[in-house]
């Protein structure tokens, strides 16, 4: 009736939102998260991989190995080319640590950095550039 009353042709569907409902299970309030009270040190890794290793293989890694204190990883570039072997390519990585309860020393870093070195090399077969 709708469809002939309008001059419509397509079908039509009519719905009726009780929004009542859906306040009660919406959350209105921003998500808030503190501004970090300690600050995070910054460091960088530049891995040559096989072709076949994913940057999702290599992040996962990192991360199960880095640990509580890794905060972000982000994707610094992929490199293949001249300087590079044909068979492999380059993932630099830049890796953000934090402790919400301290400041970080430079040595617990270093020995992170070394653990994960050492697992992207057993593992994936990575080696420093």
């Amino acid at each position: 009736e709708v469809r002939e009353a309008l001059d419509l042709r397509d079908p039509v569907t009519a719905v009726e939102i009780d929004f009542s409902l859906l306040e009660e299970f919406a959350d209105f309030e921003p998500p808030f998260e503190a501004i970090p009270t300690y600050p995070s040190i910054e460091r960088d890794l530049n891995f040559l991989l096989d072709l076949n290793i994913t940057w999702k293989e290599l992040v996962d890694l990192v991360s199960a190995e880095a640990g509580a204190l890794l905060e972000t990883v982000t994707f610094g570039g992929q490199y293949q080319g001249k300087q590079i072997p044909a068979d492999k390519k380059s993932y630099l990585l830049k890796l953000g640590y934090r402790s919400p309860e301290r400041t970080l020393t430079a040595e617990e870093i270093d020995a992170i950095q070394q653990k994960v070195i050492q697992a992207c090399s057993t593992r994936l077969g990575a080696a420093l550039r």
